[in-house]
Parts: structure tokens; C-alpha cells; sequence
């Protein structure tokens, strides 16, 4: 085996019998690369760019190995408090990883794809080849937070001083308007005119809703303020004292209304902070370092909230999955 690649279950129980070529050829097992991520973390919130690191790391960005719009996998982290005389806490967010949240992205993604074609097409070229940017591809941000707060990851470097992995140039995808507006594509959170668009608040806006009324609206036709059903004479035919009326007031209005909140997705929608928690962690002087369970993360975003840093900023190790899902 080629060093830094795990194997799956199937290949390690089989590799006495079939070589590892042999079961990847076939499909019986596929090679799984994991790559370890450290971020410096800063106190309150870090934004985590999981495409956007390992496309840093691998120098693997063209053809898009590491698109954005997928869903990433962690398989596991640690954090580290180097300030052990500190109890620090931190608390590990992702969008939420629901349909109707993809549903938002693809719709975003949709519309800057498709203006992107238009202009292309209505542009008067004079025979010269247009080229759109090499690395060009669809990329979204968590929330409002400023891109100041979004981390690459860390060499190891010493103990007094880490840097940053040497970055290139990676912004966010935006559309422009008929008035010549741009705003930039954010996951959660309210509106920015004329800069920001939610694309969970832009869903919801465009969605058509659940009744809340009973569903179907049973009649009152002889507006009497009794729904018809409740004193019809065959529905009360064979009345007992087993208290049928009751029973069909409940087949008729016991769970008639949707079981979620049809204009609120999640939590508050307009919150910058509307996400999925993930994980949590506490370290004090007698325990410095906490592990972070696994979870997956939509387009590869991450927040990152840490409550207490002193002179030695915390270290977070993230085992990250090269195999992304698509949606």
C-alpha cells in the first residue's frame, strides 16, 4: 500500500486472497485518502473552508477535485488547549445538513451557472476567444461573518510560531442585477442589500407553503359555525355511548397540520447562526485535549466557536475525507 492511503474493511479482510489493484480494479473496495488538517484557532467564532484547504494542500484545484458545492466528510478531530491553566470550551457548527438546504444551494448555483451562460452568449466577441477564470467553480459562504474569521490550515513550524499555508486566490461566487448590483451567495442568515444573498431565506421566500388550516378544509355549509361532518346523520348513525363523535373529531383534526413550522427552517431563519450542531468540547488543566466526534458538512463549512483563548492559541486536528458526495 502507497503511504498516506487507508484501505476499506472489505480490501484489509480480502487482501490475503485478492491484491489491492485486483479489488480496486473490480469494485470490490476503492482507496479512501484522509487528510490531517491543524488550524490556530482565534476566541469566538473560526470559519473552516474544507474545499478551499484541500485544495490548498494537494495543489489540486483544476478539473475541481475538491468542488465545493459537495458534501465533505470528517472523520474525526482534537482539540488541543495550550494554556492548560485555562478551561476553554469550543463548540464545533455546519450548515444544516437537510434537503431543503441543498435545495437553496442548487437553486443558487442554478442561477449563477445559467447568468453565467447568458452573458457569455449575448457578449460581442469580434471573433476573439473568451476564456472564463482556469480555476472558476461555484462557491458559497457560511453566513455574514466577515472573510477575516475564515482559517486555512497551519504548518507545524514551533511552538512560538505557526504559519498559515501559502494561499492563492479563492472567492465566492456572486451575481449581478439588472441595476448592476452584486451580491455575494451566504447559506444562512437574513439578507444584505446590495451584498449578501441567504440562499435559505431566498427558498423560503420563493416556496409555496403547507396549509395550517385543516387540510382537507372540511365544510359549514349552512355557516352555523359546526363543521358538517361533526352532525351528519351518517357519521352519527350509529352513535353509542363509545363516544364516536369524539373519535371522528379526531380522524378529522388530530395531526392535520404539518408537524414542522412552515416559515421557519431549522431554528430562526434570519439568524446568522441557524446551524447543525456538531460537537463539543471543554479542556482544563487536568484534561488539555478533548477529541471531536465525526460528522459531514455541506460544501465543506464549518464554525468553529471558542468561549476563552490566552497567549498560546488552541490547535484543532481534523482528519478530513478526499471522497466528497455530491447533491
Amino acid at each position: 500500500m502507497s503511504s498516506g492511503t487507508a484501505y476499506s474493511s472489505v480490501l484489509v479482510i480480502g487482501y490475503d486472497k485478492y491484491p489491492p489493484t485486483l479489488l480496486y480494479q473490480t469494485g470490490m473496495a476503492s482507496p479512501m485518502a484522509v487528510t490531517r488538517l491543524a488550524y490556530q484557532l482565534q476566541e469566538g467564532h473560526n470559519y473552516i473552508d474544507l474545499a478551499q484547504a484541500l485544495a490548498i494542500t494537494h495543489r489540486n484545484s483544476h478539473k475541481n477535485q475538491f468542488r465545493q458545492k459537495n458534501i465533505y466528510t470528517v472523520l474525526g478531530g482534537m482539540f488541543v488547549n495550550n494554556n492548560i491553566a485555562t478551561t476553554s470550551k469550543l463548540s464545533v457548527a455546519t450548515v444544516p445538513n437537510t434537503w431543503y438546504v441543498k435545495a437553496a444551494i442548487n437553486r443558487c448555483f442554478n442561477a449563477w451557472k445559467s447568468q453565467r451562460a447568458r452573458t457569455l452568449a449575448n457578449t460581442e466577441t469580434d471573433g476573439a476567444d473568451l476564456a472564463v477564470g482556469k480555476y472558476s467553480d461555484f462557491k458559497i459562504m457560511y453566513n455574514s461573518g466577515g472573510l477575516s474569521n475564515y482559517l486555512v490550515p497551519v504548518a507545524a513550524g514551533t511552538t512560538a510560531s505557526r504559519g498559515n499555508l501559502a494561499t492563492g486566490e479563492w472567492n465566492y461566487a456572486s451575481v449581478v442585477d439588472e441595476a448592476g448590483s452584486e451580491a455575494h451567495f451566504m447559506v444562512l442568515g437574513n439578507h444584505a442589500a446590495g451584498s449578501k444573498y441567504a440562499a435559505l431565506k431566498g427558498w423560503v421566500e420563493t416556496r409555496a407553503l403547507p396549509r395550517v388550516e385543516n387540510d382537507p378544509n372540511m365544510p359549514d355549509l349552512n355557516a352555523d359555525s359546526v363543521k358538517d361532518y361533526k352532525v351528519d346523520f351518517l357519521n352519527n348513525l350509529n352513535e353509542t355511548e363509545d363516544s364516536n363523535p369524539e373519535r371522528m373529531v379526531l380522524l378529522y383534526e388530530d395531526n392535520d397540520k404539518a408537524p414542522f413550522h412552515v416559515t421557519e427552517l431549522y431554528h430562526d431563519l434570519d439568524d446568522d447562526f441557524n446551524d447543525q450542531f456538531q460537537g463539543y468540547a471543554i479542556t482544563s488543566a487536568t484534561n488539555p485535549t478533548a477529541m471531536i466526534p465525526g460528522f459531514k458538512a455541506v460544501c465543506g463549512l464549518i464554525r468553529i466557536y471558542v468561549d476563552t483563548v490566552d497567549e498560546q492559541p488552541p490547535i484543532l486536528f481534523l482528519d478530513v475525507s478526499n471522497d466528497q458526495e455530491s447533491f
